[in-house]
């Protein structure tokens, strides 16, 4: 009004002061509204984990359920040979983890031995 050249009022002041305090109701209403639709999202947003848990679990339990139905025992027999043979592969293991450390043994033995005989010999050649 300063601006047109016209005279500000009391009147003025408290017409915006009226405006003012009413803008400041819908600002808090809309706060409010916000602040509802914040909470019905985070509900929302666990429901919608549960659900995405449960399909999941589901699936996992659709998985298990097949594996179970197509679960195959083994006959009496094959069970007892497969058996036999696991004992024999693990006798088999054994003797050969002994043949090996014998073989290290040995050559331990042959290479300190030729470590002797070039030391020897080095010192014979010194000596003449």
């Amino acid at each position: 009004k300063e601006e047109a050249g016209e005279v500000l009022r009391e009147v003025d002041f408290h017409q915006l002061k009226i405006e003012n305090s009413q803008y400041l109701k819908q600002i808090e209403q809309y706060n409010q509204d916000l602040l509802q639709l914040k909470v019905m999202t985070g509900k929302t947003q666990l429901v919608l984990n549960s659900y995405k848990d449960k399909a999941k679990e589901e699936e996992l339990n659709r998985k298990f359920r097949d594996d179970i139905s197509n679960y195959r025992v083994p006959d009496v027999l094959e069970y007892v040979r497969e058996t036999w043979n696991r004992f024999d592969l693990e006798k088999k293991v054994k003797t050969w983890e002994r043949k090996v450390d014998i073989a290290e043994l040995a050559h331990k033995t042959y290479s300190k031995t030729w470590e002797n005989i070039k030391m020897y010999n080095d010192q014979d050649q010194d000596m003449k």
